[in-house]
């Protein structure tokens, strides 16, 4: 199947490649129509068949190792090759701030902030320009129909996982964060948390490629939601099922595909209003030398704004 050949309803993006396999093969158990794309490793096309008997054209793809140094051009890469309408981020994610998101749970992004260290304790805050929230909302909405429940109850059957992470998922609607590198441990989570306002901490999950990837749709106005796995709490990942990561995956992928099934991305969608040259300098790297672009002009230039 040749790349680029028609525009698609729906591009996924998924960091790492272990969560393209696992988004996979929950489309498989969900006998969802699926080929790969051979000219482009980590990237397959699935359709989805809505109730109106409309058919969705999808395209699910992993940004993978090699590109995560510089998810947000990356990303407009995949955005000019199959021309999505709409964009969902998916894959796993570390537990936020808030006490109540627990590995296993799944968080429907309600906004996504980009966390910068300014000083020695005390943070910068940006918010990702673009995010789509009607559509945010309706995927949790959607999240909380007994139908929905009553499958992802089965898809969850069907994986053997250990105590305690043997529970029903919880699907959260609140804000997430995403930061550049890891959070070291607990005393700097704690000293996070107390530097920053009543909004962010209720965070339910925080990532480390959110936020740059939709600056990539926001740069293409490209309306995009952020739907995230908890899979570990950061800290202590090595004493955490590996298995736990594919489920929360194939939470995030049951839901994408029952709610686009439902209808739930084209209910009175609207674009959200773009501002074409929101670039962050500091963020947006030169794919050749990886290095921030050093003005606005080049930037704009090099990306063929």
């Amino acid at each position: 199947m040749a790349a680029n050949a028609n525009a698609h309803d729906v591009l996924v993006i998924l960091p790492l490649e272990e969560e393209y396999g696992a988004f996979c093969e929950t489309l498989r158990s969900l006998e969802v129509a699926f080929c790969k794309i051979d000219s482009m490793p980590f990237t397959g096309e699935f359709r989805v068949l809505t109730g109106a008997r409309a058919e969705l054209k999808c395209v699910v793809a992993a940004l993978g190792e090699s590109r995560l140094h510089n998810p947000t051009v990356n990303t407009q890469e995949l955005i000019r090759n199959f021309r999505p309408k709409h964009v969902i981020i998916c894959g796993i994610a570390m537990t936020g701030l808030s006490k109540d998101a627990l590995p296993g749970h799944v968080t429907i992004a309600s906004e996504v902030f980009g966390l910068y260290q300014a000083k020695e304790g005390s943070y910068q805050v940006h918010t990702a320009e673009g995010y789509c929230r009607e559509v945010a909302e309706r995927f949790h909405e959607h999240s909380r129909k007994t139908a929905f429940k009553g499958k992802l109850e089965k898809l969850r059957q069907n994986r053997t996982m250990s105590e305690p992470y043997d529970h029903k998922c919880v699907f959260h609607h609140r804000p997430i964060f995403c930061r550049d590198e890891l959070i070291s441990g607990p005393q700097e989570r704690e000293r996070i948390y107390s530097s920053l306002n009543s909004v962010l901490r209720k965070t339910t999950a925080y990532d480390m490629e959110s936020h740059f990837i939709l600056q990539g749709c926001s740069y293409l106005r490209v309306p995009s939601i952020v739907i995230r796995g908890l899979s570990d709490d950061g800290v202590n990942k090595d004493k955490l099922p590996q298995e736990l990561r594919a489920q929360v995956v194939s939470y995030c992928a049951c839901l994408i595909v029952d709610g686009l099934q439902h209808g739930v991305l084209y209910k009175n969608a609207a674009p959200p209003k773009l501002s074409p040259y929101q670039l962050d300098l500091t963020v947006l790297m030169s794919k050749e030398t990886s290095t921030p672009f050093d003005s606005l002009g080049e930037a704009v230039n090099a990306l063929n704004l």
